[in-house]
């Protein structure tokens, strides 16, 4: 660390007026003479090492007398390209140093303000190399005119001619650059960057790796003052009384957490100040079950600040101590209160900043969007504000008192297994009122007094939202998809892509609807995915649908699968009636309404109405529809063109409703043969529900089961019987990740152990599968839902993952038939 940023840092951090001005006597002080390799040196400045420059000249020399001419002419050579280097570099300081790399021998050294002086660690340039290949592959640094300084940095020290180079990377992502004249400690030319943590974290691992014990224990190690400063001036100095305890720092909602207020701050800070704490990476940090009080504390006796600071992050040196804390701040802390009475003023404000005809967004049905997709039953819809002020006025005419967030989350929920909500409106970006009386706003949380008011805010949602007119015609479609008794028609459907003509697809054939049994069945031939096929298409019941296709000039199965709306990876048949009329719903009030967009065009035809608009999607692209729809909503027509090459098109005709002559096909055994069949193909291919990679393959597998602290090998037939359950029938309770992410350098996989869950591991060369069944009801993603990932490469891989819900009784059988293979319990 240069001498001026030290001084900069004593004057930021809190400490004694002796150890300042003890340090700062030390930075002017005369650098101590060293020997070469010597492993320390003084105070903060950089001692290079002491080269004999005379015996280095006169090996020179004697190498130019043996070389004879040729010699003299390969160093002249190299000697201009060098120069040549060096020039090219230009004015930028790291570009010279990386430049100088090889012409220069390269010192490493770590430096924590806690421990005093810097340590030299390495001479030897062995990760010279790693060092630039590392800041290559990873150059996203950012140019700042100042940097904050923190305890703890990792520095590369280079000596070319009469100049000192110095790259100093913080722990906190900042770092310089600088150059200097050689032992002057005076910066010619300096540049400020932030690197990232990664980087820090990166280089000090590395750095580290030819460090002693002493190096180790002078890098973790905290001092009193370090301490003192970080709890006074981050916790003791703050005016904010407030506390939170979340049972995750990296979880997206605020699902869980709970509000305190602390009732004795310096009871705190005595007993963190009487603990032995060492320095920790940020990667090192436990996020879960955290308090945060000013300073995050985690039950496990972590602890960091917030913001840009000096101050990094710690740990309990001594584990044990862990829960002597969590009861000191348990007993320092009080939850809110959870009823208070709020004034019509503090109503008035929470709402103050909805804007004159706001928008507002209704959602009900089941959170979350599988793989970018409504789910079959979530109804989105989109209104606006009549009168901002009478319904800012009339909210705040009703009784409410507050609740905590933990309450909040939970009952705006109706069913937790099925993750389904009691139907909320967005109002603007902050504020949220269910249909059963909470209100949302920032992290501010109350409910309705009274339950009895529940008629009233109804009252006041019909006459102040108003519904725009798309999200009306979707209302229709809904309502016509199952107000009628039943259908007998014949259709036509095709989709056309101009730049790919081989991908058209062209069907048409037959279809009865019972909608009283939520029956269907379709029948028809064509061309379906390159092939000419006759198909069956059936809907069993609610969202519970199958087909399968086979070849006209053969009559073989080519494809067989049974699915719901939302299915991802099965080539889905569109010419599907109850999902069509889906589709449309929810392209008239899609997720992401780009400038509110509610524009439509209507006319009649033939005692029908025909509805006609534009949508522009989040990637700004155009999509065309034209519908057809009998006065009760039922689709008979539907038209879209999108991406000035597609174009898509179905239609109903000899259609009879509500036919006292309907004789409807009962769907159940065809369903059941489907799916059969289905699964059949399924196991003698390369592909299942799941994964492909799993089929065929997984009797060769490694497998290793994670309990607790525990990893137990075992073998693949003893635990195959997941399957049936993992695999089950599908709903629209699954929500669909894809997502990719870097993982620990040589690292297949990042944390296995985790607290409330069994994991299940399958290795094969190339793939790794997991999944984390919930063991605990404090299982982070729900003591529902099973984590299922696939991960495949190794150094930065990336991996698809998907979470899916099950029942308490489905999860007590993944949780049986684990413990069976690897201990036979039941």
């Amino acid at each position: 660390m240069r001498p001026n940023e030290y001084n900069d840092l004593l004057g930021k951090i809190k400490c004694s007026d002796e150890f300042r001005s003890r340090m700062r006597e030390k930075l002017s002080a005369e650098p101590a003479e060293t020997k070469d390799y010597e492993e320390s040196v003084s105070g903060t400045e950089v001692i290079t090492a002491k080269h004999n420059w005379s015996r280095i000249a006169a090996i020179a020399a004697a190498f130019v007398l043996l070389g004879g001419a040729v010699g003299g002419g390969v160093y002249h050579f190299s000697k201009v390209r060098e120069d040549q280097i060096i020039e090219e570099a230009g004015d930028s300081v790291y570009d010279k140093i990386r430049a100088i790399k090889e012409y220069s021998d390269m010192n490493e050294y770590l430096w924590n303000s806690s421990a005093g002086s810097t340590m030299l660690v390495g001479k030897a340039n062995d990760h010279k190399e790693e060092l630039f290949k590392y800041l290559e592959e990873h150059d996203d640094k950012e140019k700042t005119e100042k940097i904050n300084v923190s305890y703890r940095s990792v520095r590369f020290s280079f000596v070319y001619k009469d100049k000192e180079y110095n790259l100093e990377v913080y722990e906190n992502g900042y770092g310089y650059c600088s150059e200097s004249q050689k032992g002057s400690g005076n910066d010619l030319k300096e540049e400020n960057y932030y690197f990232g943590v990664h980087i820090f974290e990166y280089l000090f691992d590395m750095v580290m790796e030819k460090a002693d014990s002493d190096v180790t224990e002078a890098m973790s190690k905290v001092s009193e003052n370090e301490l003192e400063g970080f709890i006074d001036t981050e916790f003791l100095e703050s005016d904010d009384d407030s506390a939170l305890f979340t049972d995750s720092l990296m979880k997206d909602s605020n699902f869980g957490d709970k509000e305190y207020t602390v009732t004795d701050k310096n009871r705190i800070a005595d007993f963190i100040k009487s603990c032995e704490w060492i320095k920790i990476k940020e990667s090192e940090f436990d996020n879960k079950n955290c308090y945060l009080i000013g300073i995050a504390v985690s039950e496990s006796g972590c602890m960091k600040n917030y913001g840009e600071s000096p101050y990094g992050n710690y740990k309990l040196k001594d584990e044990l101590n862990a829960e002597k804390l969590r009861s000191v701040i348990e007993s320092c802390i009080e939850l809110k209160s959870e009823n208070s009475g709020l004034l019509v003023e503090d109503i008035s404000t929470m709402l103050s900043g909805i804007s004159d005809d706001a928008a507002v967004m209704s959602w009900d049905g089941v959170n979350g969007i599988p793989q970018g997709k409504l789910n079959y039953n979530t109804v989105l819809r989109y209104y606006h504000v009549s009168d901002t002020e009478g319904f800012i006025k009339e909210m705040s005419d009703l009784e409410w008192v507050t609740c905590d967030m933990s309450e909040y989350e939970e009952k705006t929920i109706e069913d937790k297994e099925k993750n389904t909500t009691v139907g909320c409106f967005s109002i603007g970006n902050d504020l949220s009122v269910s249909r059963n009386g909470y209100l949302g706003y920032s992290r501010n949380y109350c409910k309705l007094k009274n339950i009895s008011d529940i008629d009233k805010l109804t009252d006041i949602f019909e006459k102040h939202f108003i519904m725009n007119e798309r999200s009306k015609l979707a209302d229709k479609i809904e309502r016509g998809i199952d107000n009628y008794q039943n259908l007998e028609a014949n259709f036509t459907y095709k989709k056309n892509f101009e730049s790919s003509p081989a991908s058209n697809v062209s069907l048409e054939g037959h279809l009865t609807r019972d909608v009283k049994n939520e029956y269907m069945y379709m029948t028809g031939q064509g061309n379906f995915i390159s092939k000419d096929v006759n198909i069956e298409i059936v809907l069993n019941g609610e969202n519970k649908s199958a087909y399968k296709t086979a070849e006209m000039s053969t009559g073989a199965t080519d494809l067989a699968y049974d699915y719901h709306y939302s299915s991802v990876m099965i080539p889905m048949p569109a010419c599907h009636y109850t999902y069509l009329c889906k589709d449309i719903e929810k392209a008239l009030t899609p997720m992401y309404n780009n400038n509110n967009q509610d524009d439509l065009d209507v006319r009649d035809i033939n005692g029908n109405t025909e509805y006609h608009w534009i949508s522009t999607d989040y990637s700004s692209a155009n999509a065309e529809y034209t519908i057809v729809l009998t006065k009760g909503g039922q689709l008979l027509s539907y038209e879209k063109k999108e991406y000035s090459d597609i174009y898509e098109s179905f239609s109903l005709t000899d259609y009879v409703f509500d036919s006292n002559n309907f004789n409807g096909v009962n769907v159940a055994s065809i369903y059941e043969g489907i799916k059969s069949e289905s699964r059949r193909m399924q196991e003698g291919s390369e592909d299942t529900l799941l994964y492909p990679e799993l089929s065929n393959k997984f009797e060769a597998m490694d497998v290793t089961v994670y309990s607790g602290s525990a990893a137990k090998s075992v073998n693949p037939k003893d635990i195959y019987d997941l399957f049936p359950i993992i695999d089950k029938e599908s709903t629209d309770d699954s929500s669909w990740l894809m997502h990719g992410s870097n993982f620990k350098k040589n690292s297949k996989h990042g944390e296995r152990m985790m607290d409330g869950y069994i994991t299940v591991v399958f290795n094969s060369d190339e793939h790794e599968f997991v999944m984390y069944i919930p063991e605990s009801s404090n299982a982070e993603w729900g003591e529902n839902a099973v984590m299922l990932e696939d991960h495949f490469g190794t150094d930065d891989e990336c991996f698809d993952s998907h979470y899916r819900y099950y029942t308490k009784d489905e999860i007590s059988r993944l949780v049986s038939v684990v413990k069976t293979a690897i201990n036979g319990e039941q």
